[in-house]
């Protein structure tokens, strides 16, 4: 239901008069309300049920409606005037239709029509400032044939933002009801419990499609309301479902009846050419070609005479063999980079594994050329000689070092050991040498040791850290 009321709703419907031009076939009385309420003075205003309003008015007008009054942004007072007025009327009537578009509410489960003065501010104020359904129901129920309301009411209801609750339920959207007179329908533009759309157009989404539907000539009630329904559904993308209450006996129930059918005259029959006698001739010229446009020319132009089951084989075995072969050559063509896959592995991997032997040969010869490298600088050294047996073998053993007073040096008779082996002479912090006539040398910790050893003791000085003498004897 959207709010644009500035398009032109006439220019919809003309197309519709034209169309409907037509009176109905029976002498029936047929009347109906439109109420459209559109400027709420307490909730706003709603673009479209003016403009709604006036297009069912004019379809039903169009349609044979002897008398349509049409109603606009009506308060509480004028709302109950205009049922009086109109169930007065359904007296004599053979089918009454209602039609209100604007707000709606239900509340405890009973549904309600808001007029354009209603305040509601606590729920308790429902049933003085509104119109239940029953009672519009109620207005309708004396018409003799059919009793038809239309509810374009379940809008976004402002007033249940604001209105004070006691205990009482409000629902959104309206309730379900149910129908307790014969050959009575009741609308809803959307399914109970659910809120319809407003939609981009001039009219809502319900009743555009009412205008297309309602008034099909012939077209049960029943039917015309269901592609009201698959249409809403459809523009709203499913979130819109149209209901529809109440039931209807086993006779077709029309707004406007079919326009009675003009008899047709049948003129003599011509004769028909016989359309195969040119086949068979055809077929042995395709047959001689051979190739599938022959055939599919052949099925076009004799597509119902004998030969058109052979002319269909013969496309479907070329039509096969074309399939086969192309699968053949789709199968040899993976096949092929298959093929080449592996090659490519196969190279790639005997490429890279004689890089790794060349480059293993590589190493291996150059390993081989430093050992012959080695070989030769061995090859060319002197021969060997056989060392003689150190003169100072006679110095072999363990000796005592006893060192001299000196400042920095400790006290008088500090000592340590050293070890000679053959030139060897191993000290406390080292090595060091000693020659066959006894002169050694050794490293202390602090100190180096110079001295001579002749028998069994010796002696000598030492330097370094500190400076002084020492005496050394055999152990």
């Amino acid at each position: 239901m959207g709010c644009r009321a500035s398009i032109v709703w006439p220019v919809m419907c003309a197309a519709l008069f034209a169309a409907l031009s037509f009176s109905p076939a029976n002498a029936d009385k047929r009347i109906a309300l439109i109420i459209g309420n559109s400027n709420y003075r307490h909730a706003g205003v709603l673009g479209n049920p003016a403009n709604d309003a006036a297009a069912i008015a004019a379809l039903l007008k169009a349609s044979g409606f002897a008398g349509v009054d049409v109603r606009r942004d009506l308060g509480i007072a004028e709302m109950r005037r205009a049922l009086g007025d109109f169930s007065e009327a359904a007296r004599d009537a053979d089918m009454a239709l209602l039609f209100y578009a604007g707000h709606g509410i239900e509340v405890d489960g009973a549904n309600y029509l808001i007029p354009v003065d209603a305040r509601l501010a606590r729920d308790f104020d429902v049933e003085d400032e509104a119109i239940s359904l029953d009672r519009i129901l109620r207005a309708i129920e004396p018409a003799k044939r059919l009793r038809f309301v239309m509810l374009d009411a379940c809008r976004d209801n402002p007033f249940t933002k604001t209105m004070r609750r006691t205990s009482r339920s409000i629902g959104r959207g309206l309730a379900r009801i149910e129908t307790t007179s014969s050959d009575t329908l009741v609308a809803f533009s959307t399914e109970a419990g659910t809120v319809a759309a407003d939609g981009d157009a001039a009219t809502s989404p319900f009743t555009s499609a009412l205008l297309r539907h309602l008034a099909t000539p012939g077209l049960d009630l029943r039917i015309a309301f269901g592609r009201v329904r698959d249409e809403v559904m459809k523009d709203t993308n499913n979130r819109q479902r149209p209901y529809i209450y109440g039931s209807l006996g086993g006779s077709t129930v029309t707004i406007v009846d079919a326009p009675p059918i003009a008899p047709v005259v049948v003129a003599p029959a011509a004769p028909i050419p016989d359309p195969c006698s040119a086949a068979e001739v055809h077929w042995k010229s395709a047959e001689a070609i051979g190739g599938k446009a022959a055939y599919q020319d052949h099925l076009a132009r004799f597509g119902s005479c004998n030969f058109a089951g052979l002319a269909r084989a013969r496309i479907v075995a070329i039509d096969l063999g074309e399939k086969a072969l192309a699968e053949a050559n789709e199968r040899n063509k993976h096949a092929e980079a298959n093929a080449r896959r592996i090659q490519n592995e196969q190279e790639s991997a005997a490429a890279e594994t004689l890089k790794k032997v060349e480059a293993e040969r590589r190493k291996i010869e150059a390993e081989r050329k430093l050992v012959e490298t080695e070989r030769k600088r061995v090859a060319a050294l002197p021969p060997a000689e056989k060392p003689a047996r150190s003169a100072a073998t006679g110095f072999d053993g363990v000796w005592t070092v006893t060192r001299s007073t000196a400042p920095g040096c400790g006290p008088k008779g500090g000592t340590f050991t050293i070890r000679v082996s053959g030139s060897v002479v191993k000290g406390p912090a080292g090595t060091g040498s000693i020659s066959p006539s006894g002169a050694f040398t050794a490293p202390g910790k602090s100190n180096h040791f110079t001295g001579t050893l002749r028998g069994n003791s010796g002696s000598g000085t030492y330097t370094g850290k500190c400076t002084g003498t020492f005496t050394v004897s055999r152990n």
